[in-house]
Protein backbone atom coordinates (compact mmCIF):
# COMPACT_ATOMS: atom_id res chain seq x y z
CA UNK A 1 0.00 0.00 0.00
CA UNK A 2 1.55 3.46 -0.86
CA UNK A 3 0.12 6.44 1.09
CA UNK A 4 1.40 9.08 -1.22
CA UNK A 5 0.87 9.99 -5.02
CA UNK A 6 3.03 8.07 -7.19
CA UNK A 7 5.99 10.30 -8.60
CA UNK A 8 6.00 10.76 -12.61
CA UNK A 9 8.05 8.67 -14.16
CA UNK A 10 9.90 11.52 -16.42
CA UNK A 11 11.20 13.11 -13.48
CA UNK A 12 14.51 13.50 -13.93
CA UNK A 13 15.10 13.06 -10.31
CA UNK A 14 13.88 9.75 -10.06
CA UNK A 15 15.93 7.39 -7.95
CA UNK A 16 15.76 10.55 -5.35
CA UNK A 17 12.18 10.25 -5.75
CA UNK A 18 11.52 6.70 -5.42
CA UNK A 19 13.76 6.44 -2.12
CA UNK A 20 11.33 9.48 -0.82
CA UNK A 21 8.14 7.41 -1.96
CA UNK A 22 9.65 3.98 -0.27
CA UNK A 23 10.72 5.74 3.37
CA UNK A 24 6.75 7.29 3.24
CA UNK A 25 5.25 4.25 1.87
CA UNK A 26 7.24 2.36 4.91
CA UNK A 27 5.57 4.90 7.38
CA UNK A 28 2.38 4.94 5.65
CA UNK A 29 2.57 0.75 6.21
CA UNK A 30 3.89 1.17 9.65
CA UNK A 31 0.88 3.01 10.73
CA UNK A 32 -1.79 0.19 9.73
CA UNK A 33 0.26 -2.30 11.15
CA UNK A 34 0.48 -0.71 14.30
CA UNK A 35 -3.24 -0.01 14.39
CA UNK A 36 -4.27 -3.77 12.87
CA UNK A 37 -2.02 -5.36 15.81
CA UNK A 38 -3.63 -3.32 18.93
CA UNK A 39 -7.51 -3.60 19.50
CA UNK A 40 -7.21 -0.85 22.14
CA UNK A 41 -8.91 1.69 19.52
CA UNK A 42 -5.54 4.33 20.12
CA UNK A 43 -5.68 8.01 19.19
CA UNK A 44 -3.14 9.49 16.69
CA UNK A 45 -0.93 10.90 19.57
CA UNK A 46 -0.76 7.03 20.66
CA UNK A 47 0.13 5.31 17.65
CA UNK A 48 2.67 8.43 16.56
CA UNK A 49 4.27 7.56 20.55
CA UNK A 50 4.24 3.76 19.89
CA UNK A 51 5.63 4.00 16.50
CA UNK A 52 8.51 6.53 17.68
CA UNK A 53 10.23 3.52 19.23
CA UNK A 54 10.87 1.67 15.99
CA UNK A 55 10.79 5.08 13.84
CA UNK A 56 12.46 7.76 15.40
CA UNK A 57 12.40 10.27 13.07
CA UNK A 58 8.56 10.29 12.31
CA UNK A 59 6.05 12.99 12.93
CA UNK A 60 2.93 13.55 13.96
CA UNK A 61 2.17 14.69 10.84
CA UNK A 62 3.40 12.00 9.03
CA UNK A 63 0.69 9.68 11.52
CA UNK A 64 -2.30 12.03 10.80
CA UNK A 65 -1.91 12.31 7.04
CA UNK A 66 -1.48 8.68 7.06
CA UNK A 67 -4.74 8.24 9.15
CA UNK A 68 -6.29 10.59 7.10
CA UNK A 69 -5.68 8.33 3.95
CA UNK A 70 -6.43 5.26 5.28
CA UNK A 71 -10.02 6.39 6.61
CA UNK A 72 -10.71 7.50 2.95
CA UNK A 73 -9.32 4.71 1.33
CA UNK A 74 -11.27 2.97 4.39
CA UNK A 75 -8.70 0.69 5.51
CA UNK A 76 -9.48 2.13 8.58
CA UNK A 77 -12.19 3.83 10.70
CA UNK A 78 -12.92 6.47 13.42
CA UNK A 79 -14.79 4.78 16.10
CA UNK A 80 -15.34 7.94 17.95
CA UNK A 81 -14.20 10.85 19.65
CA UNK A 82 -13.13 10.77 23.41
CA UNK A 83 -11.80 13.28 25.44
CA UNK A 84 -11.51 15.16 22.04
CA UNK A 85 -8.98 12.53 20.29
CA UNK A 86 -10.50 10.36 17.58
CA UNK A 87 -9.70 7.07 18.08
CA UNK A 88 -9.12 4.54 15.21
CA UNK A 89 -10.23 0.77 14.69
CA UNK A 90 -8.36 -1.15 11.80
CA UNK A 91 -11.26 -3.41 11.97
CA UNK A 92 -13.62 -2.05 9.33
CA UNK A 93 -16.01 -4.94 9.05
CA UNK A 94 -19.56 -3.57 11.33
CA UNK A 95 -19.59 -4.02 14.74
CA UNK A 96 -20.38 -1.98 18.20
CA UNK A 97 -18.40 -0.26 20.30
CA UNK A 98 -18.55 0.52 24.20
CA UNK A 99 -16.84 3.50 25.82
CA UNK A 100 -15.86 4.01 29.14
CA UNK A 101 -17.16 7.33 30.34
CA UNK A 102 -14.48 7.53 33.29
CA UNK A 103 -11.31 6.22 31.90
CA UNK A 104 -12.07 6.64 27.97
CA UNK A 105 -11.14 3.07 27.37
CA UNK A 106 -12.65 1.97 24.05
CA UNK A 107 -13.68 -1.89 23.48
CA UNK A 108 -15.22 -3.99 20.88
CA UNK A 109 -18.31 -5.59 21.80
CA UNK A 110 -18.62 -9.01 21.18
CA UNK A 111 -21.55 -11.70 20.55
CA UNK A 112 -24.49 -9.51 19.85
CA UNK A 113 -26.49 -9.91 16.44
CA UNK A 114 -26.43 -7.21 13.66
CA UNK A 115 -29.63 -6.94 12.77
CA UNK A 116 -30.03 -6.28 9.09
CA UNK A 117 -33.40 -5.36 9.77
CA UNK A 118 -32.51 -2.47 11.68
CA UNK A 119 -31.42 -0.29 8.65
CA UNK A 120 -35.02 -1.71 6.87
CA UNK A 121 -36.94 0.02 10.20
CA UNK A 122 -34.71 3.12 10.06
CA UNK A 123 -35.67 3.65 6.47
CA UNK A 124 -39.72 3.04 6.55
CA UNK A 125 -40.12 5.05 9.52
CA UNK A 126 -38.18 7.88 8.08
CA UNK A 127 -37.37 9.93 4.66
CA UNK A 128 -34.00 8.15 4.65
CA UNK A 129 -31.83 5.41 3.04
CA UNK A 130 -29.50 4.24 5.34
CA UNK A 131 -26.11 2.70 3.66
CA UNK A 132 -24.65 1.64 7.62
CA UNK A 133 -25.27 2.39 10.73
CA UNK A 134 -22.62 2.55 13.90
CA UNK A 135 -23.96 1.48 17.46
CA UNK A 136 -21.50 2.33 20.51
CA UNK A 137 -22.83 1.29 24.09
CA UNK A 138 -21.31 4.30 26.72
CA UNK A 139 -20.85 3.55 30.42
CA UNK A 140 -18.25 1.99 32.64
CA UNK A 141 -15.68 -0.63 31.85
CA UNK A 142 -15.40 -3.37 34.74
CA UNK A 143 -12.37 -1.48 36.22
CA UNK A 144 -14.04 1.84 36.95
CA UNK A 145 -17.28 0.03 38.10
CA UNK A 146 -15.21 -2.05 40.55
CA UNK A 147 -13.28 1.40 41.66
CA UNK A 148 -16.76 2.69 42.21
CA UNK A 149 -17.91 0.45 44.45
Amino acid sequence: MVYLDRYPSTNHKRGKDRKLETKYARKGSAVYAALAATKLHPSADTLFRDLQETYPNISRTTVYANLTKLREDGSVICVGVVDGRERYDANTRPHPHFICDRCGTVLDVEGLPEPPSLDRQAEEKNPIHVSYHELVFRGLCDACAQAEE
